[in-house]
């Protein structure tokens, strides 16, 4: 059996599953796998695309570094953001984030929202630090409720 993806058919849908035979994939070394990936998920059609992401996104960097050219492609750029956002969140954060912020002098427009959810998506959360008046109230409240109770 042939190790590209093959569909199987449905008499009213046009495709209902993407397959993949991969007895041959296993004996292929992983940047061959990656690299015949990349080019299954370039040539497959846009709504079989998806069920690539997270095969690419299991190689991490090297993912991240195969799709960031498609991010100003028109039929690309969507697929390309969703991969590296998958890679982030599996242990490559920084790499998506740095690729992600380049990203944003070539990204189309139609795209950029996705982008930004992107980003905002690997950013880590920020932690609120206290206000100091915040701080000051809160040392301040037991003495004051001390000092009524004694009626001092």
């Amino acid at each position: 059996m042939d190790a590209r993806p093959y569909f199987v058919h449905s008499r009213f849908h046009e495709v209902s599953a993407i397959i993949f035979d991969t007895t041959r994939e296993k004996a292929r070394p992983p940047a061959m796998q990656l690299a015949a990936l990349l080019t299954q998920a370039r040539t497959v059609r846009p709504h079989n695309r998806i069920a690539l992401r997270d095969p690419i996104a299991q190689y991490g960097k090297r993912a991240i570094d195969g799709v960031a050219p498609w991010v100003g492609d028109r039929r690309l750029s969507a697929f390309a953001i969703r991969v590296i956002v998958c890679a982030g969140l599996q242990g490559e954060r920084e790499t998506g984030l740095r690729t992600l912020r380049a990203a944003r002098r070539i990204v189309r427009d139609d795209t950029r929202a996705d982008l930004e959810w992107a980003i905002g998506a690997l950013q880590p959360p920020k932690l609120a630090a206290p206000h100091p008046a915040q701080a000051h109230r809160r040392s301040a409240t037991p003495v004051t409720t001390i000092v009524r109770r004694y009626g001092g």
